[in-house]
C-alpha cells in the first residue's frame, strides 16, 4: 500500500507561511521526484489571517486550528497518509500539543521542533499588539512554492 507524506509547517510568532518559503522551495527541488506533499500556513492572526474573535490567539485555539487543518486536508484518506510537523517557536510549541492529542485520526510519522517557545512566551501571544503580528511586506515571488 502507498503511504502518502505530508510535512506541515508551523511558524513562530509575529512571522507567517512565508518564513518556511526557501525551506519549502529547497525540500521541493530535492523530493521533485517523491510524493511528498508540504503545506506551509499563516496562523490564526498572522500573515494573511484575521482572527475571530479577534482577541482569541491563545495556545489552545491555535492547536484547533491546526487540527482542524488536518483533518480538512487529509481526512478522507486517514489509511494512506502520514504527516510530519515541523515547527518553530510558537509553531514547535502548537506542534508539540498537537501531537499528543488522540484525535488526529492520521499517523504522525515525525515531530521536528525548531527553538520551541513554551509557558511565559506562549502565554503573552494574545496580548501582542495586532500590528506587530500582520505581515511588514506583500510576499515575494521568490518564496512561492
Amino acid at each position: 500500500r502507498d503511504r502518502k507524506i505530508a510535512l506541515i509547517f508551523l511558524h513562530g510568532g509575529g512571522q507567517s507561511a512565508l518564513s518556511w518559503g526557501v525551506c519549502c522551495r529547497l525540500l521541493k527541488e530535492q523530493l521533485k521526484d517523491s510524493d511528498v506533499q508540504l503545506v506551509a500556513y499563516d496562523a490564526r492572526g498572522h500573515g494573511e489571517t484575521t482572527a475571530i474573535p479577534e482577541d482569541d490567539l491563545s495556545a489552545e485555539r491555535m492547536v484547533e486550528d491546526a487540527v482542524r487543518l488536518i483533518h480538512t486536508l487529509f481526512s478522507n484518506r486517514p489509511e494512506s497518509q502520514q504527516i510530519i510537523l515541523v515547527g518553530h517557536s510558537m509553531g514547535a510549541a502548537v506542534a508539540t500539543r498537537v501531537a499528543i492529542r488522540t484525535d488526529l485520526g492520521i499517523e504522525l510519522q515525525g515531530l521536528v521542533n525548531i527553538d520551541v517557545v513554551e509557558g511565559t512566551a506562549m502565554e503573552a501571544l494574545p496580548h501582542m499588539s495586532v500590528s506587530f503580528l500582520l505581515p511588514s511586506h506583500t510576499g515575494s515571488p521568490d518564496l512561492k512554492v
